[in-house]
This record gives C-alpha cells, sequence and structure tokens, in this order.
C-alpha cells in the first residue's frame, strides 16, 4: 500500500510513498501543522506516519484490528 500526492491542478500522482502495509487504506489526514500525515493500513493493523515533503514513513502507531 502506499500514500500517494496528486497536483490538484493536473490530476496527475506527483509523489508515492510505500508504506509497508497492506491495504486498503481508507484515508490520509495531514496534521494542522503540514509536517505529518496519517495513513491507515487496514489490513496490516497500523497507521503509517508519514512526512510529506520528504516523501518518506517516519513511523507507525499499531492499532489493532482495521485501524
Amino acid at each position: 500500500m502506499q500514500a500517494i500526492e496528486i497536483d490538484p491542478e493536473t490530476f496527475e500522482v506527483t509523489k508515492r510513498v510505500p508504506t509497508g502495509g497492506a491495504g486498503p487504506g481508507y484515508s490520509f489526514v495531514l496534521a494542522p501543522n503540514n509536517r505529518r500525515g496519517f495513513v491507515n493500513a487496514a489490513e496490516s493493523d497500523f497507521v503509517a506516519v508519514v512526512d510529506p515533503v520528504a516523501g518518506e514513513v517516519t513511523g507507525r502507531v499499531e492499532t489493532g484490528a482495521y485501524p
């Protein structure tokens, strides 16, 4: 599963960030300071912490079944 960045003007995928988890990933939430994002990996039972600028996973939060 991966988080993707989409250009809102062209609708082209501009960045892909592998999360290391199995999907589905239903949501991506951006922190108010825009420095961290969070994407669920439902089949892997964790939420990946993503640095949207660097385009990499910086951590993960184990959640239990189907976050």
